[in-house]
């Protein structure tokens, strides 16, 4: 292709001005809602969900948001929300991190999640912190930092899921959540172990594949004794004794 004297000069008055309007960092906008109990960083598909969930039981938060075209569409619904970085110490004060009692972290970018816990640590250390892991392993990081709730991001929706997929292949339904509601207690505990635990890449793949094997076995130890417990339930012979 033959670049033309007319497409450079398209290409430097129009294409490359948008590009560096784009890299230029917008200025945050000035918090003027700074008193509410609960911060939360990053107000996408994650924190909305936990951000309505307040709203809805009478606690609003303050809203602290990186995406400016993410901004722009909460402003015409209704939201207010506030640009600015979240990384950034004056920024949290700005939010009031200094009188509020919690701080959501939902932004997805692990590496600034850990420097955001990091930074509150050491300047706001009366801050409980609930923050938003991509992974196994962000949440490794998150746990050993001394975050007081992690949540995988599709931890919750990916068990709704396969608790919905035993139904369809035949699980009765309180089987299929019994079954839920132990995965869940059994991996958040392995969770927190593997989080402790230190050393050998091979010691910990090891006891990683040891509790998965000890999840199954619960899961079917559990389904045997539930299912002799519901034949108890429906054997009248004790009560005919009785009567």
């Amino acid at each position: 292709m033959v670049i033309t004297p007319l497409l450079m000069i398209i290409n430097e008055k129009l294409v490359q001005p948008r590009f560096i309007a784009a890299e230029i960092e917008r200025e945050a906008d000035e918090i003027d809602d700074n008193e509410n109990p609960v911060i939360i960083l990053g107000f996408g598909r994650f924190g909305q969900i936990v951000g309505r969930l307040l709203i809805a039981n009478g606690c609003r938060p303050t809203l602290l948001e990186h995406d400016p075209s993410q901004i722009d569409l909460l402003r015409r619904f209704g939201w207010k929300v506030f640009y600015g970085d979240a990384s950034r110490l004056d920024l949290l004060h700005a939010a009031g991190a200094e009188q509020a009692r919690l701080l959501v972290i939902a932004i997805d970018e692990p590496e600034k999640t850990l420097q955001i816990v990091d930074l509150v640590h050491k300047h706001f250390p009366h801050l409980k912190i609930l923050a938003r892991a991509s992974d196994r392993r962000h949440a490794y990081e998150l746990i050993r930092r001394g975050v007081e709730v992690v949540e995988r991001e599709t931890f919750s929706s990916a068990l709704d899921m396969g608790v919905e997929a035993l139904k369809l292949l035949g699980v009765r339904s309180y089987k299929a959540h019994r079954a839920g509601r132990i995965f869940k207690f059994h991996d958040v505990q392995a969770l927190q172990e593997m989080a402790e635990a230190r050393g050998d890449e091979s010691v910990l793949l090891a006891r990683s594949h040891q509790l998965a094997k000890d999840l199954e076995q619960l899961l079917q130890s559990d389904d045997r004794e539930l299912t002799q417990e519901v034949d108890r339930a429906w054997d009248i012979s004790a009560l005919r004794k009785d009567a």
